[in-house]
């Protein structure tokens, strides 16, 4: 029969097709479609579902597998497996993991996703590590500024929810477009290198730093510019560490640096 079983001293309800309990374990199994809430201590709710769901009471653990679905206020996260470790405030997801909100997603082999006082303070991706990101929309209409990076490894660090900290490490490459209303002027970039540290402000990409092996692209050209200017346009740039301001639009480049811009190289 349909099953719905509330444990008011862990803060959980489980609705399931059949639920079987080894007492002297502490150890339960869900499955017939299991869903499971969580509820935190100031009133957050995480869902889980999947094919099937185990409970290890003594460790406060619990374990979801198959199509297992994730949702968390904003958040989201798919994958074929996933081990949350609720004494730790933290959740691992495997099998083509991704996690996504409302400004951006992340994927890898697999996810790691923590939690400090009931908000998501990172998630890390890792190997085959891939990130995208779109600032959230100011008042001016058209797309944000956004970022997109794969690597190794990559962590996203977050504060009240809003991006803080990106680093990415191992085969680092990233690639920035300006908001809509500044494509106009140009200021994409694409950058490559051992590890690529971008931090934000406010949610917004403003700085960041390519270390070991850095390598980049710039473009002056307007997005989408159908002139011819997208290929003269543009400075590669190459050094041991490189220095980006997105909000003053410059780049320094250090170390064996090395500069191209048309005919012009130094």
């Amino acid at each position: 029969g349909r099953v719905n079983a509330v444990d008011t001293a862990e803060s959980t309800r489980v609705l399931a097709g059949r639920v079987r309990y080894d007492r002297r374990s502490d150890y339960a199994w869900a499955d017939q479609t299991p869903h499971l809430e969580l509820t935190e201590s100031n009133g957050t709710i995480t869902r889980i579902r999947g094919d099937s769901l185990e409970f290890d009471r003594a460790n406060d653990r619990v374990y979801a597998h198959g199509g297992v679905e994730v949702r968390r206020d904003s958040l989201r996260a798919t994958g074929d497996n996933a081990s949350f470790y609720r004494s730790e405030n933290r959740a691992i997801l495997a099998g083509s993991p991704k996690a996504w909100d409302n400004e951006g997603s992340a994927s890898g082999d697999t996810l790691e996703i923590r939690f400090v006082q009931h908000k998501v303070s990172s998630i890390q991706a890792r190997p085959n590590a891939k990130v995208a990101y779109e600032a959230r929309a100011d008042s001016v209409a058209g797309r944000s500024e956004r970022t997109t990076a794969s690597g190794d490894t990559i962590t996203l660090f977050l504060e009240n929810e809003a991006a803080r900290q990106a680093v990415i490490v191992g085969h680092a490459s990233s690639f920035y477009w300006p908001a809509e209303v500044d494509s106009a002027k140009g200021g994409r970039n694409a950058s490559r290198g051992d590890t690529i540290v971008v931090n934000f402000d406010k949610g917004k990409p403003r700085h960041a730093t390519v270390q070991g092996n850095g390598e980049g692209t710039y473009y002056m050209a307007a997005e989408g510019d159908t002139t011819g200017a997208e290929k003269r346009e543009r400075i590669l740039y190459s050094g041991n560490q490189i220095d980006y301001d997105l909000k003053g639009n410059t780049v320094d480049v250090r170390g064996n640096a090395a500069i191209a811009y048309r005919e012009m190289h130094l």
